[in-house]
């Protein structure tokens, strides 16, 4: 059984109560509930998406190139597994 939520509380409590196992983020773990969450390494990536249904914004197009010019996590686009980095333009 697969169960996917958008709400890292609910991730979480699934998790804690035994239904699967979930990524979330280490701030985002309550301090009681430390003793079920275990560390991974490094490898574990999140894809981040701007889209818009017209032309993008002004904004959006600056998210765009701040998220294509920065290394996050602090890793470089080579160290990433191919095709995390992508442009795609569905306009036409």
């Amino acid at each position: 059984m697969l169960a996917r939520t958008g709400q890292v509380s609910a991730a979480l409590l699934f998790a804690v109560e035994g239904i699967g196992v979930t990524v979330a983020p280490e701030n985002a773990v309550p301090l009681h509930w430390s003793r079920h969450a275990r560390r991974i390494g490094s490898g574990c990536f999140r894809e981040l998406v701007v889209f818009s249904r017209d032309t993008p914004s002004h904004l959006a197009e600056r998210y765009r190139d701040m998220l294509t010019s920065l290394e996050l996590p602090l890793t470089a686009e080579r160290d990433l597994p191919e095709g995390a980095v992508r442009l795609q333009d569905v306009s036409a």
